[in-house]
């Protein structure tokens, strides 16, 4: 995906999201997102412009030398448009360094969780309801392939898998980006599960050279599907990468289990935070997420968001949901 930088700049974000990137850095492929890119560091911030803030995924994507001079030079640039800066999901290095530096608060709100492909988590007696999933939806007769030829009407295939996906997909939604399957093609790969000659699942990864490794981008079951069908395709993937002798694949931020530590604000800020933090776990159901990942064995990174101000307002918070596209 080629974007225009504000200085009119012309770039290949894909590339720096797989050089650079995390997890969180997926959302820079998004049509949606803004990118800022100085014109004396070789990197790039990804952010969303919502209630007057500007809302950045991840750690700035540079080199890790410069990561602080980019966040700086980010800062001036929003200070001359009168907009305030809130990083989201961002590393505990990076999150204690602003902390630091810009005196203004820190929330951690969850782990991105990792798994070494080398681990096989179907091993072991604590691992028998994944085994039975996994046996129950190759004995509905799902299996799992790679796709690695140019096959136009697979792919419309898998188009209309992941629009049945979209269609069945009900309540409300958090969600980083878009699906966006077959652009940026160089960083990614793609895993499907047949059944009777129908694609019934889709996951898709992207490369992180950073880590040696993927995120898992994409992972989805059509309501046909037979359970335990994202399990198999999971399970598949990881033989794979293990085969290919491959250590990292993440799968993301998920919800802690409660905000701790939240360091910056007063109690009365900090107790709201807590509350509003149960609420939002409960509406969106962000402990399925977190029990659903948690079979693979993961290990877990904190993931923080962090304030450039000690106060937070309402529109701070309205414009985080905003910007991580929450629907209700």
């Amino acid at each position: 995906m080629i974007l225009t930088t504000p200085s009119g700049e012309n770039i290949e974000v894909a590339e720096y999201v797989k050089k650079w990137g995390r997890s969180a850095s997926i959302a820079l492929l998004d049509p949606t997102c803004e990118i800022y890119k100085s014109p004396h560091i070789d990197g790039v911030i990804g952010y969303r412009c919502e209630a007057g803030s500007a809302f950045v995924f991840g750690d700035p994507l540079c080199e890790q030398s410069v990561k602080t001079q980019l966040a700086q030079s980010f800062d001036e640039y929003c200070k001359k448009n009168n907009q305030n800066v809130v990083y989201t999901q961002v590393s505990d290095e990076f999150a204690r360094w602003g902390l630091e530096h810009y005196k203004g608060a820190l929330v951690q709100v969850g782990e991105e969780f990792f798994v070494d492909p080398q681990n096989n988590p179907t091993e072991g007696a604590d691992a028998r309801m994944l085994r039975k999933k996994i046996n129950h939806a190759k004995h509905e007769g799902a299996t799992v392939l790679e796709y690695t030829e140019h096959r136009p009407d697979l792919e419309n295939e898998f188009e209309q898998a992941k629009n049945q996906w979209l269609s069945s997909r009900k309540g409300p939604q958090i969600y980083l980006s878009n699906v966006q399957l077959f652009k940026d093609r160089s960083s990614k790969r793609w895993f499907y599960a047949l059944k009777n000659n129908r694609v019934v699942g889709l996951c898709m990864l992207n490369r992180l050279e950073l880590k040696e490794g993927w995120v898992l981008n994409l992972l989805m079951a059509t309501p046909d599907a037979p359970n335990g069908t994202t399990e198999l395709l999971v399970v598949s993937v990881l033989d794979i990468l293990r085969n290919e002798g491959c250590h990292y694949l993440t799968f993301g931020v998920v919800t802690a289990e409660d905000l701790d530590p939240i360091l910056g604000l007063n109690p009365f800020t900090s107790w709201c935070a807590k509350k509003a933090f149960k609420g939002a776990k409960w509406i969106f159901n962000l402990d399925g997420r977190r029990k659903y990942w948690e079979k693979y064995k993961p290990q877990g990174e904190s993931s923080h968001v962090l304030f450039t101000r000690n106060k937070i307002s309402l529109c701070d918070v309205l414009g985080l949901m905003k910007a991580m596209n929450v629907k209700l």
